[in-house]
């Protein structure tokens, strides 16, 4: 199975957390706000009109990181290439409700893996990614 490498997202949130240039003040806004996302749309219980909002709201974030970040997309592909690869590949299919927390669980990867190569800790986006 592909994942982010744990040590280097910690080495990016110690980036962000010195928040030293407004692109890591906005990167770190960012993350909060797709990690916020996330944890609204597992909140119970939710009636299906909030969660429907929600969804689109969810939506609407995910279309803006990824027009702001576009190795959002690259680590995405990546990770699918890489992940039909894997010796250790499992055949999990999200349904649609997965699907959006999927995407906002990339979009906080690609803007860990941008702050990663913007500082050279790593120099491509396969650099993040160990199959485990």
């Amino acid at each position: 199975m592909i994942c982010f490498n744990q040590n280097l997202e910690s080495i990016a949130r110690t980036i962000l957390s010195a928040q030293s240039t407004a692109d890591e003040l906005s990167s770190a806004n960012d993350i909060l706000m797709a990690e916020n996302m996330l944890s609204a749309l597992n909140q119970q219980p939710m009636s299906a009109e909030q969660y429907f909002e929600l969804h689109q709201k969810a939506v609407k974030l995910n279309q803006t990181l990824r027009q702001k970040y576009p190795l959002i997309n690259e680590l995405q592909s990546v990770a699918n290439r890489l992940g039909e690869m894997s010796p250790n590949r499992n055949n999990y299919a999200p349904n649609k409700a997965d699907d959006i927390q999927h995407h906002l669980r990339m979009d906080v990867r690609g803007i860990l893996t941008t702050v990663l190569i913007k500082h050279k800790v790593v120099e491509e986006v396969k650099d993040v990614l160990e199959d485990v």
